[in-house]
């Protein structure tokens, strides 16, 4: 609220919106008081969720990890607290004598391995 002057009685003021730093949001406007700005929040979400970046004029919201397949030669890699899961490009490797390739999977990249070493029994 807006106090009485000479010139105007006691009027209700817009809120500020926005024009806080990067991470950070305005909010608490009342009819007392303008918005401030606070902290955007970090981390903190349920598995298989991250928290995306907040607005100016809101938090930032735990979001459900995409969970679609990646088209061929890309493989998709984890979701973190605070980034989507994503497709990366597969790794084409060549791998040396004593190693076997294992070719990139939905959520694996390539990559070579040993080659076993025991033997196969009698059967």
């Amino acid at each position: 609220l807006e106090p009485c002057t000479a010139d105007a009685d006691a009027h209700c003021a817009e809120c500020t919106r926005g024009g806080c730093t990067l991470d950070m949001y305005r909010t608490g406007c009342t009819p007392e008081s303008d918005a401030v700005c606070v902290s955007c929040s970090q981390g903190g979400c349920p598995e298989g969720h991250f928290r995306g970046a907040c607005e100016p004029d809101s938090d930032a919201q735990c979001t459900a990890c995409s969970t679609g397949g990646c088209r061929e030669g890309f493989y998709r890699t984890g979701c973190s607290a605070t980034a989507d899961a994503r497709c990366l490009s597969c790794s084409v490797l060549g791998c040396s004598e004593s190693h076997y390739l294992r070719p990139c999977g939905a959520d694996t990249d390539t990559a070579c391995l040993p080659c076993s070493s025991g033997s196969c029994g009698a059967g």
